[in-house]
């Protein structure tokens, strides 16, 4: 995917290289065992979700910097 997006000049040529090393710390790494079995797990659904959909904005936005 993060191909894709560099080829559909939607992530710059010079934010690709390790790109994926960001997303993959950020959620599978970090967010997941937080909601899991960490200090995140007794959120009530909303927060979750807020939680979550927050991390994807700051990952995508990251990736996307210029």
């Amino acid at each position: 995917m993060l191909d894709a997006l560099a080829d559909a000049g939607r992530l710059s040529a010079r934010n690709r290289p390790a790109s994926e090393a960001a997303a993959w710390v950020g959620v599978p790494h970090g967010l997941s065992p937080l909601m899991l079995d960490g200090p995140m797990r007794r959120l009530p659904e909303a927060a979750r979700e807020g939680v979550i959909e927050r991390t994807l904005a700051v990952v995508v936005a990251g990736i996307g910097a210029p």
